[in-house]
């Protein structure tokens, strides 16, 4: 990944962690809800992971892209019926319903 350039690859550590889909901790339903994701072009696991709490609630998304990761994002997103509507710098806002 681009961002690991910045750094002295023999000062990373490393750490296992677990990791837990919003679908399955989240089951809110029926409501209006606005969301951001920043988690550094790991985007589209958190999408993957979450697609029926999108698909289950009228969502306005607030999403950083970075160029490597934004094509395949919002092809995700349109896929998921999500438009897109503004954006400011490297973050991107969609909706799956109308405003």
């Amino acid at each position: 990944m681009p961002e690991l350039k910045k750094y002295d690859m023999k000062k990373v550590l490393y750490e296992f962690s677990n990791s837990v889909r919003l679908d399955d901790i989240c089951k809110i339903k029926n409501k209006k809800i606005a969301i951001k994701i920043d988690v550094e072009r790991h985007e589209h696991f958190v999408i993957e992971g979450g697609k029926k709490f999108f698909k289950d609630n009228q969502i306005i998304l607030q999403v950083e892209l970075f160029d490597d990761v934004k094509k395949n994002t919002e092809l995700m997103l349109k896929k998921m019926k999500f438009s897109f509507l503004k954006s400011n710098g490297k973050d991107y806002f969609y909706s799956n319903y109308q405003i």
